[in-house]
Order: C-alpha cells, then sequence, then structure tokens
C-alpha cells in the first residue's frame, strides 16, 4: 500500500501538473524564486543553502535541496544554481543546473528595476524496480519477475530549460518610512518534453510567478511586511499570502518572523536570526489539505543559510593625486576637472592658465577677468578694489584660495593641492591621505604597501592584528581604542564617549553625580542622563550635507555659541560597501562636511573634535538598504567639560 500511495504522490506531483518543488522560506531561495535578484546583494558575494523535508510519514518523504551563488558586477550580477527534489521509495528526482544573469538600473534614488535570465539543464529520473504493477500481481500474489506491462524506453530525461525575471524595488529613503518590491518570473520558457514512455510527448508548461512585498517601519526596532506569492504551474495553482516581521536586537544583531498562510495547503512560521555577514532561518508548515491524514499530520521542516562576503572595494570618488598624474596632464597642480587650461601649465589664481593674454596686467587671464581692461586682484575676479559691484568671495581658512575651488576650506594649504597639504610627501592630500603623516602609496590611500609591517594608526599594533586599524587604541582592545576609558573598547561599547558599567554595555546608568566644577563648594544634585545623538544622514558615497539638515545644524551653532565651554565631538560611520580603508576615509570626509559647516556659523574649530569608525559601528544592519541608509551617518555629540551630553536639537 505504502508504493502505491507514494505512487499516487509523486505521479499527482512530477507528472500530472508538472509541478516545480517550491521552498515556504522562498525570500531565502532569491535566484530560485526569480532570476532579476541576481547580484542584487550589499556585498560582492552570496551563498544560499536551502533544505526543506516534507511529508516524513511516508517511506523517503519528499525533499529540496538547492545551493546558489550570485557575484554583484557594476549594473547587476551572475550567479550558479543547483536545487534537486526527489520524492519516496521511488526515487523519483528532479534536479536543475542554471547560470544566471541580471543587470539594473537606478531609476531615481528610490526606485530600482532589474531584469535577469536563467539558462541550463533539468533533469528528471526515476527508478522504476521500486515500483510495484498490476501486471505483476497473479493468484499467487506480487512476482517481481513479471512484467511490468509498462511502455517505459527511459528512466531519465536530460532537457535545456531557460526563464526570465524582473523585478522593482522601491527603497527606503532617511524620510519615508516605506519600501516596496514587485517581480515577476517565467519559467520553462521553452517548454521541454520530459515524457518517459515511448511515443509519448509531455511538455514541461511555463510557470509563471509573482511576488510582492510592502515594508513599513513602525518604530527604530520594529519593521512589519506584508508580503504575496502567486504561482501558476499547467493545473497547479498556490497561493501564499502573510506577514513578516524584523526586531532589531541591537545594531548588530535582528530577529526575523514570519506568519504565512498557503491557501488549501498549510499554515507556515517562520523564524531566522541575521547579523552583519549571515541570516540563518528555519520555518514549519502545518498541512491542512487533505493529505493531512494520509500523512499523520506531519508537515514541511524547512531552513535556510546565506553568507555574504568578500565586500567589493570601491574607488575613492575624491581627487588624491597631487602630482603630475593622469589627472592633471600638464602637471601644473591643479586637476584637469577643474583647470581651465589642462594642457598648458598654469597658475591657481589663473585656474589653471599660465600668465597670459592678460590686456590688464594684473596677472588673471581675459577669459577669467571680470575686468580684462582694467587691474584688479584676484579675490574681485580681476576688477579692482574700488569696484563694489564686484561680489567678494570668502576665503574661511585665508590660505589664499576661495572657499568655492578650496578641498579644505578650513585648514590653510598649498595651491598645487587645491587648498590642502601633503603632509608626508606621498603625493595624496592630507584630507583624504588614510595615513597622513606617514609616507604610503597612492593606490593605498596613502598608506604602506607592505601588508606584514603596516601600522597604518601609529599605535603599535600591526594592521594584521589590529581590529581599528584606523584608530589609534590599545593592545588589550586588539588595536582598538576606548574612549570613555570604561574598560569596554568602543567597537563592543554601546555609549563609547559616556563612561558606564559593562553591565549596562557601557552606558551610564539613569543617574550620574554631576562633579563639583572650580569654585563651587557644593556638589550639583544628581541628574539624569538622557543620552541623545544627532545624527546626519548621507547618500551612498557621498559627504554633502541635505538641506533638511541645515535648520538642525543652525540650532546646534546657536547652543554652541551661547555656552561657551560646551564641546561638540564628530563620528562619521558609513554602510559597509567598499574597502575598510575607503569607509574610514568617508567617514572621516562626512565628519569634516558638518565641522565646516559649524564653523562658517561662528564655531570655533578648536571646539569641535572629528574622528571615523568607518563601517565598524553600524546603526543597524547593513543587509537592508534603509539599514544602508541609516548606517551612513555623522552622529553629532554636544559634550561640556565633564563630557555629558547636553541637548538634543532634533526637535
Amino acid at each position: 500500500m505504502k508504493y502505491i500511495f507514494t505512487l499516487i504522490i509523486i505521479s499527482t506531483i512530477q507528472f500530472a501538473s508538472a509541478q516545480d518543488a517550491h521552498y515556504s522560506l522562498y525570500q531565502y531561495a532569491p535566484l530560485y524564486m526569480n532570476p532579476a535578484s541576481t547580484g542584487q546583494i550589499p556585498s560582492t558575494n552570496r551563498l544560499v543553502l536551502n533544505y526543506r523535508g516534507q511529508w516524513t510519514a511516508i517511506d523517503g518523504g519528499y525533499r529540496n535541496i538547492g545551493a546558489t551563488y550570485d557575484r554583484k558586477i557594476k549594473n547587476g550580477g551572475w550567479g550558479l544554481l543547483l536545487n534537486r527534489n526527489d520524492a519516496g521509495e521511488a526515487s523519483l528526482s528532479n534536479t536543475n543546473v542554471y547560470f544566471n544573469y541580471a543587470l539594473g538600473k537606478n531609476l531615481t534614488k528610490r526606485n530600482r528595476i532589474s531584469l535577469g535570465v536563467q539558462g541550463g539543464i533539468t533533469q528528471r529520473a526515476f527508478d522504476p524496480t521500486k515500483f510495484s504493477f498490476d501486471a505483476q500481481y497473479g493468484l499467487s500474489g506480487y512476482d517481481a519477475t513479471l512484467g511490468n506491462g509498462e511502455n517505459f524506453t527511459r528512466t531519465s530525461v536530460l532537457v535545456p530549460d531557460f526563464n526570465i525575471g524582473f523585478a522593482y524595488q522601491l527603497l527606503r529613503s532617511a524620510d519615508s518610512k516605506f519600501n516596496a518590491e514587485l517581480g515577476f518570473a517565467f519559467s520553462h520558457l521553452n517548454t521541454p518534453d520530459i515524457s518517459m514512455t515511448e511515443g509519448g510527448e509531455q511538455n514541461l508548461p511555463t510557470k509563471r510567478l509573482l511576488h510582492a512585498r510592502l515594508g513599513y517601519q513602525i518604530n527604530d526596532k520594529f519593521e512589519l511586511a506584508p508580503r504575496l506569492l502567486v504561482m501558476n504551474h499547467y493545473t497547479a495553482n498556490e497561493i501564499t499570502y502573510g506577514l513578516l516581521g524584523r526586531y532589531t536586537i541591537n545594531p548588530k544583531n535582528f530577529l526575523n518572523f514570519g506568519i504565512d498562510i498557503r491557501q488549501d495547503d498549510a499554515f507556515v512560521i517562520s523564524a531566522g536570526l541575521e547579523r552583519r555577514n549571515f541570516i540563518l532561518a528555519a520555518s514549519f508548515d502545518a498541512t491542512n489539505s487533505n493529505l493531512q491524514n494520509p500523512v499523520s499530520g506531519q508537515g514541511a521542516f524547512e531552513v535556510a543559510l546565506i553568507l555574504l562576503f568578500d565586500k567589493r572595494i570601491s574607488k575613492p570618488k575624491m581627487p588624491l593625486i597631487s602630482n603630475n598624474s593622469n589627472g592633471d596632464r600638464d602637471g601644473d597642480g591643479i586637476l584637469d576637472r577643474v583647470d581651465k587650461c589642462p594642457d598648458v601649465a598654469g597658475l591657481v589664481k589663473s585656474e589653471g592658465c599660465p600668465e597670459n593674454n592678460d590686456r590688464d596686467g594684473d596677472g588673471i587671464v581675459n577669459k577669467i577677468d571680470k575686468c580684462p581692461d582694467v587691474a584688479g586682484v584676484f579675490r574681485l575676479e580681476g576688477c579692482p578694489n574700488n569696484t563694489p559691484t564686484q561680489p567678494i568671495q570668502k576665503d574661511t581658512d585665508g590660505d589664499g584660495i576661495f572657499d568655492d575651488i578650496d578641498l579644505c576650506p578650513t585648514v590653510p594649504g598649498l595651491p598645487q593641492y587645491r587648498g590642502c597639504n601633503d603632509y608626508d610627501k606621498d603625493g595624496v592630500y592630507d584630507n583624504v591621505d588614510v595615513c597622513p603623516k606617514i609616507f604610503g602609496d597612492v593606490s593605498n590611500y596613502g598608506c604602506p604597501v607592505d601588508e606584514r609591517n603596516r601600522d597604518s594608526d601609529s599605535d603599535g599594533i600591526l594592521d594584521k592584528d589590529d581590529k581599528c586599524m584606523y584608530l589609534k587604541g590599545l593592545a588589550e582592545f586588539n588595536g582598538c581604542p576606548d574612549t570613555d576609558k570604561d574598560g569596554i573598547s568602543d567597537i563592543l561599547d554601546d555609549c563609547p564617549f559616556l563612561k558606564g558599567p559593562q553591565a549596562n554595555n557601557g552606558c551610564p546608568t539613569q543617574q550620574a553625580e554631576v562633579p563639583v566644577r572650580p569654585n563651587q563648594t557644593t556638589p550639583l544634585p544628581n541628574i539624569p542622563i538622557e543620552i541623545s545623538i544627532n545624527v546626519v544622514e548621507f547618500d551612498l558615497d557621498k559627504s554633502l550635507i541635505r538641506n533638511k539638515y541645515f535648520a538642525m545644524l543652525n540650532r546646534v551653532s546657536n547652543i554652541m555659541l551661547q555656552n561657551p565651554s560646551y564641546k561638540i565631538m564628530l563620528v562619521g560611520h558609513t554602510d559597509f560597501e567598499g574597502s575598510a580603508t575607503y569607509n574610514y576615509q568617508l567617514g572621516q570626509r562626512r565628519s569634516i562636511a558638518v565641522r565646516n559647516f559649524l564653523v562658517k556659523n561662528g564655531i570655533s574649530p578648536e571646539r569641535i573634535n572629528i574622528m571615523s569608525y568607518g563601517e565598524e559601528l553600524p546603526k543597524s544592519s547593513n543587509t537592508s538598504n534603509n539599514g544602508r541608509q541609516r548606517n551612513r551617518r555623522t552622529e553629532i555629540i554636544i559634550m561640556d567639560n565633564y563630557n555629558l551630553p547636553k541637548y538634543d536639537t532634533r526637535n
């Protein structure tokens, strides 16, 4: 009886309806579900492993095993897929081997589309010796030596298979709580013949799939996302709908959970743990179809593991070279993109042009001289001092290079370095030199290239052993700093600038005693400490402050001007796309951008400290667009001389 029942189930699933395997954790089998998801990942590489066991009450049961690998490229990605499912003692199996390729395009900052194709082979096979047929039963019972009476001409078929998919993503921005995705996929476009019998013809029908999800960020901890999956394959239809949730345990750990209903089939409960570079998830299907009794009420168990690794190494988007290079054809120290005469050596005051064609003899060539017939000064664009109609450009650091073309507008620099300096004379501007006081190589962002002996932050701990290779730290913390000196490394301290006990993850308790200040006879009463950090978020790979943050930064400036004893700590952060070296430098640039804004508002640079953690301290997960957006930030911490946060200027 068990053989006959197994045959019924196998035939129903594999032959009559030609239905493909499916996963309840389909969001963790992206390449199998939709080829357009290939390469749509936050890291360079992704490895996904899937396993599903179903109907274990039947000998042999039914199982799916899958493995995929995909790699991000500039505008999309490529990948490989291997999937196998088999059923029962008949060993009926279906094996897929595919190559994936996808291209993506950002329509706007929030809208992205991708198109993917998938091609490979499908093999279907079974073992007829595992079956018993009517022709093998006689008066004496079952006789395996008798012929089965069937006309099987082959027990295995190998055919080409082609699939295609499309996906749309609405990314969450800093000022929106919504994100969404919508996708379509069509499988077996060539409808291959998978018949096993002589003269038979059974084409594998085209499968149609639609998936949709709408995410909503309820607060800093919770995100909920209703979702829908619809599939049609010949006479088989599947509709699954449910709700996904995501809870932020801490900036490095997240809990995913879901409840789904597969119509007329099963209830699905899922849960998973997500960290920076991996996701582990599991689900259970509680069968409620007409197979509930035959399978003894047993459903399906499924697990999925996703590994993300080998981050993409981004090249700096800011000019690095201060000597002659491909970016400065004429070798005058002025990069071609701002050099008005890129093939003739010139002067900064002439925007890269030589001192010729100067009718009034003021050293400013006619092409940029607003008063070419009257001798003038460079800061008035060639017009004399007595010309009131000409605007006076600002030079904050007084180095003779106007702020609008000065790459370091608050630090006096040299013309050949566009207003910056090159302390170690390695050809990399100090403002983008990751090792500004160590002679290094341009290709390594100004740091030495000898990996064996490199100590980028000069803390005595070689980079190969330094967990914070661009932050000067201590050996006891593996090269990371302990800024608040509470005995907890900054990268493990939830409050790296406020001293607190280890039991509270490095944060102070609710009450803190304010010490006696100079000329004060009695201490101030205990006051509650509110750890409140103002945040400026940035676009991908950018350090330009958005207009929406101007009002908040103006309030910060007013607070600082009204309280001369207060100081500011600016801490730059990034997501984890790009190399650790580049992300450290990008975090620095973001802190410098906020500092420059405050300095222009009259805050003394001596009252502002800047630092960068790069990618080391994510605020949220880097596996989601929303998480990466929250990680691209500069935190603004206002402190008095006793290192207590004073104001929250978000309101």
